[in-house]
């Protein structure tokens, strides 16, 4: 018998929140501490790694009803506009990207209902009824 494989969206959730945490740290360290500029060579790197994993995060497909679950409450999560308490203009997650991923999760929930099989019982004898389909 086949093992199912785990859904792939919870490694690219905690990917995303350690690059996430990384990244807030590096920007409030460098910004607020010192000062620097939000493109200085040592946020460059940090933030790259960062965006590679929200690019992964919002293409990955969540392929659980428990998955789309995950995927959407981190996203429902992350701060995607306001004012940042490290740097300007430094949020969890773009507008754009918190649109993408929203759309991930619309094919997903989309594909998932309709691989779902619906599961019907038959009555075993004749005394016994069916139940009424909703």
């Amino acid at each position: 018998m086949a093992r199912k494989q785990p859904d792939p969206i919870f490694a690219a959730i905690a990917t995303h929140r350690e690059a996430h945490g990384e990244f807030h740290a590096e920007a409030h360290y460098l910004w607020a501490k010192r000062r620097l500029s939000y493109h200085a060579a040592e946020l460059v790197a940090v933030r790259k790694t960062y965006e590679a994993a929200t690019e992964k995060l919002v293409l990955t497909e969540a392929r659980t009803l428990a998955g789309v679950q995950a995927f959407a409450a981190y996203l429902a999560n992350l701060q995607c506009c306001g004012t940042s308490d490290v740097a300007p203009g430094l949020y969890a997650i773009e507008a754009w990207d918190l649109s993408a991923g929203m759309d991930r999760i619309a094919e997903c929930l989309a594909r998932l209902a309709a691989a779902k099989p619906v599961r019907r019982r038959t009555a075993t004898n004749a005394a016994e009824p069916l139940p009424i389909a909703a």
